[in-house]
């Protein structure tokens, strides 16, 4: 008797696990296009919401300003002296100092305004400062200073300038921004600048004599402060994102400023990307990208919690500088922190 062959197995028509699978695969990628176009969109508002309250704070400051009093000569009210004696503050070192050292500073504490709001709008003495408002940090490290500067001899007149710096201590967060040194460099300048703004091309001279004379001493960080007043200035700023994207955000920089009066022609931008050899397609591209207009965003924001209102705006190691201030407005601070850290 023969034995039955088993039959071939017939060929099933697509069922209905295949057609689950083919509706989850095109219900996700609906979903991540829908995302994307809701996420663009919702990141286009909150710039544009951004962009009209950054204007609305621009032309409220600018209003403030015309509406301040001015004093005769921009003059800083006449100091309240104070006749405070050593033993009357707590200050680290004081006591131990040589008595003629001791009297030097205490001299300078009682007849020098204090550098910080609003003491130098009362015209408080630096001692005042001290003992009267124990919750300010500036003062106590001025202060320890103070005891240094004083137990190496120095005048007054010296340790006047040592204790006078502007609003010290301001703690900025470098995050992912564009930096140029050592990430533990001693000294680090953080600068809040405007591509357009001719103040800020003004002291990059000054930046490059800083970068020649201390080298890896000093670590220089860029943030993006375009004015709403300069229309080139914030697209200069992706600009140069962009190009940070490629590995050359300072020279791209550097550029920007040697050719800023050409800023406000829209071929500029690229024509300088092409000069530094920046992969141009590429350069656009990131231009475009939502993740560099945050990054721009982030730094205005960072500036305004910090209380920028203008470029240029320098923290080195935490001391505001505003302005294109000469060199030696930078070098006081830079020798003080070196030596402060023993590095110098």
């Amino acid at each position: 008797m023969t034995q039955n062959q088993p039959a071939s197995p017939t060929p099933r028509p697509p069922g209905p696990v295949l057609a689950l699978t083919v509706a989850l695969v095109a219900a996700v990628v609906c979903g991540v296009i829908a995302a994307y176009v809701t996420y663009n969109a919702g990141y286009d508002k909150a710039q544009t919401l951004y962009q009209a309250r950054l204007d609305e704070q621009t032309k409220a400051m600018e209003k403030a300003q015309a509406q301040k009093p001015k004093r005769k000569g921009e003059e800083a009210p006449p100091v309240k002296p104070s006749t405070f004696a050593a033993a009357d503050l707590d200050i680290p070192g004081l006591a131990n100092l040589a008595p003629q050292a001791r009297d030097e500073l205490m001299t300078v504490l009682n007849t020098v305004v204090g550098p910080c709001e609003p003491c130098v709008e009362t015209g408080q003495s630096f001692a005042t400062c001290l003992e009267e408002r124990p919750a300010c940090l500036n003062m106590p490290v001025l202060a320890r200073r103070g005891v240094r500067l004083a137990g190496e001899g120095k005048d007054r007149t010296a340790l006047g300038d040592a204790l006078t710096f502007e609003k010290p201590w301001t703690r900025v967060d470098p995050g992912a921004s564009p930096s140029d040194g050592p990430d533990d460099a001693p000294v680090t300048i953080v600068e809040f600048t405007d591509f357009q703004c001719p103040y800020c091309a003004r002291v990059q001279p000054t930046l490059a004599e800083i970068k020649a004379r201390y080298g890896a001493q000093v670590r220089f960080v860029y943030k993006a402060y375009p004015l709403a007043t300069h229309k080139r200035a914030r697209p200069a700023a992706l600009a140069a994102v962009a190009a940070h994207k490629q590995g050359k955000f300072w020279e791209y920089k550097k550029v920007l400023f040697e050719n800023q009066k050409e800023l406000v022609k829209e071929p500029t931008l690229e024509e300088l990307a092409k000069g530094i050899g920046l992969d141009v397609a590429r350069w656009k591209k990131d231009m475009d990208d939502g993740l560099t207009s945050g990054a721009v965003s982030l730094d205005q924001q960072q500036a305004d919690r910090l209380g920028v209102h203008s470029t240029p705006t320098f923290f080195v190691n935490g001391y505001r500088i505003k302005g294109a201030r000469p060199l030696e407005s930078f070098t006081r601070i830079i020798d003080a922190e070196l030596v402060d850290l023993g590095r110098k």
